[in-house]
């Protein structure tokens, strides 16, 4: 079963998402930062951080990218969710 957290979390991040694309209106810049944000999680990870890599963190990340990499590091150091 899905807890309430996480599904906040998505929400959050597909609200995030929208926002970021409605500011854009470039698509390019939408995918930019997606992957920017996955590279950096990939390094997060290689250097140990402890932020777990799975299909749910991967989703919010290169959805909304560096925030949304920023909103997963900070609720995984205060023991939130992740």
């Amino acid at each position: 079963m899905v807890s309430i957290e996480t599904l906040i979390a998505i929400a959050l991040s597909i609200i995030a998402a929208w926002l970021i694309f409605e500011a854009s209106r470039d698509i390019k810049k939408v995918i930019y930062n997606g992957v920017v944000g996955l590279v950096a999680m990939f390094v997060l990870d290689v250097l140990g951080a402890g932020i777990p890599i799975n299909i749910v963190t991967v989703i919010i990340v290169a959805l909304t990218g560096l925030f949304g990499l920023a909103a997963i590091i900070v609720l995984h150091f205060l023991g939130i969710m992740f």
